[in-house]
């Protein structure tokens, strides 16, 4: 039998409101330092295989959400992949109005079932294949955001 609780007093709340910044370092991991470090030096894109059942991930990971197999075996994968979904948007992430929309779409790289998120170039539909565009060598910082954009294939 559980515990009964009964409200006998009516307490009025209050709420405080107030801005401030936070600033915070995101760290990446084991798996996702081999991506970043793979996408800064070589301008590859690297999965992570499972020992147990194959499935590759991207973004890499270390246990295998399916048979939860510590994963050991990173691979690199090419930067081509199938636009799986997309949206135009009109801002940018402070509220900035684009000069003209811009399409996002989610493209599943071939030979993993993951994929990433970027900008598309030129018009584009669902399963078109694209490429993913870097920034030169010199310029990468290790993050998704070496990845300029994706082009359509052919």
């Amino acid at each position: 039998m559980g515990i009964i609780s009964k409200v006998t007093k009516n307490i009025e709340g209050k709420a405080h409101y107030y801005k401030f910044p936070v600033w915070y370092e995101y760290t990446v991991g084991v798996a996702g330092e081999i991506f970043a470090k793979n996408l800064k030096e070589q301008g590859l894109l690297t999965g992570a295989k499972c020992p147990c059942c194959g499935k590759v991930y991207l973004p890499p990971r270390v246990y295998c959400e399916e048979c939860f197999e510590e994963i050991k075996e990173f691979l690199a994968l090419e930067p081509v992949g199938v636009v799986e979904t997309y949206c135009e948007v009109y801002e940018d992430i402070d509220g900035n109005r684009f000069d003209k929309p811009k399409v996002v779409a989610f493209v599943r790289i071939d030979g993993s079932c993951g994929g990433l998120f970027g900008f598309i170039e030129g018009g584009v539909q669902m399963g078109d294949k694209v490429k993913a565009q870097l920034v030169e060598k010199r310029k990468r910082t290790g993050t998704v955001s070496d990845i300029v954009c994706f082009k359509k294939v052919g």
